[in-house]
């Protein structure tokens, strides 16, 4: 039980499998178990914790949250991914909770009501994958730059229904620290900066 976020947790006890009052406690273990439990984040409030959005129950994590890069190596374990399959660490230090931190996953976009990047990430030889909801139907264009402003890549203007999409923006020169993604989503422009971390 290591690197776990455990929200308004009620009681801070353990009880045996067969205690009389298991629902007072959210785990439940056997006495005769061998387990460890270390590194893990219990709280009654999320505030420090940075989730994406609680409320709808996306349980990412942002920079400056307690969880970032404040984890146990969990790969001891045989833990190397993460809940979305994405390689665990990013970084020199492993987060706590279901999710790693993804580079460019915060994202303070301007196209506030009919766009939402969901997550970023760079695949190594290929380019830039992102996934974003589209709650109107119209045209989305996506463009690369390098972090002095030379344009890398565009992808031709395409019309996306409404829904959750995936679209991989290839990156085809090496060496590139940071690339800045531009989206324009019907006139709506965001930037974002994304760290390649390889």
């Amino acid at each position: 039980f290591i690197n776990n976020i455990i929200l308004n947790p009620g009681t801070y006890e353990y009880y045996l499998q067969n205690h009389l009052d298991p629902e007072t406690s959210y785990i439940h273990m056997d006495a005769d178990v061998p387990t460890d439990e270390l590194n893990n984040i219990k709280t009654l409030v999320s505030n420090d914790l940075k989730f994406v959005n609680e409320q709808k129950d996306d349980f990412h994590i942002q920079t400056g949250s307690t969880a970032y890069n404040t984890g146990f190596n969990v790969a001891l374990y045989g833990i190397n991914y993460d809940l979305d399959s994405n390689v665990r660490p990013v970084h020199e230090f492993y987060d706590i909770g279901a999710y790693e931190y993804q580079p460019g996953q915060l994202i303070k976009e301007n196209i506030e009501s009919n766009f939402k990047i969901l997550q970023i990430k760079y695949i190594s030889e290929k380019g830039i994958w992102v996934k974003f909801e589209n709650r109107n139907s119209n045209l989305i264009s996506f463009e690369l730059y390098t972090a002095t402003g030379s344009r890398l890549t565009v992808s031709l203007p395409y019309i996306y229904s409404e829904g959750v999409h995936e679209v991989l923006i290839p990156v085809t020169r090496s060496g590139i620290g940071v690339v800045l993604l531009r989206v324009n989503s019907g006139g709506k422009i965001s930037t974002v900066k994304i760290p390649i971390i390889k």
